[in-house]
């Protein structure tokens, strides 16, 4: 009965957790306020900023920014009051098993703070490339009376062509990442 009450605890604070709609307002906290940020941008300013990289970080890049960052931390908080109360459970049980538990959970540390950057530079490349195809397509349909009088529709399907390829050798690494980061879950 005492081994069950750590259990029951994390079960009442997860069902709790659920209920809060913390990705939810996370979420919609951080586009409102990036909008109102854009909105707030002097005219030379909001210039710079691309229609298809406002619409994508507004519909992408924030939901995965609270999911992937936000929401995974809350994730490895829960992990890591897991694994210490499991731990005091298993060294009070055996005493022995202590220096194995440090190995793993060094090794663990070791392998997300090396490979942090690689994913976050593999992740931009990919929004990066998806930036440019929603630009083109974009761009393409304001401008079609004119891609379709000039006879420019294989050399526009040419430009799409390029940027999907781009996106599709982009994708490789990031499920690669993907694939090594399940294996250690």
């Amino acid at each position: 009965l005492f081994r069950s009450v750590p259990y029951a605890v994390l079960h009442a604070l997860e069902h709790w957790k659920s209920q809060l709609q913390t990705m939810e307002m996370s979420q919609q906290y951080l586009q409102d306020n990036i909008f109102r940020r854009f909105t707030n941008f002097r005219d030379d300013s909001r210039g710079q900023v691309k229609g298809s990289e406002m619409g994508l970080a507004m519909v992408q890049d924030v939901p995965d920014i609270v999911e992937n960052g936000y929401m995974r931390l809350l994730e490895i908080v829960k992990y890591v009051g897991k694994l210490v109360v499991s731990s005091y459970f298993i060294v009070g049980e055996n005493p022995d098993t202590g220096l194995p538990l440090v190995i793993s959970g060094t090794t663990i540390v070791a392998y997300v703070s090396q490979n942090y950057t690689k994913n976050v530079e593999y992740i931009e490349a990919v929004s990066s490339r998806q930036a440019e195809i929603v630009e083109v397509v974009q761009e393409a349909n304001q401008k079609i009376r004119l891609i379709a009088d000039y006879y420019m529709r294989p050399q526009v399907q040419s430009v799409l062509e390029k940027c999907t390829q781009s996106l599709t050798t982009a994708s490789l690494p990031t499920k690669g990442a993907a694939v090594a980061n399940d294996y250690l879950d």
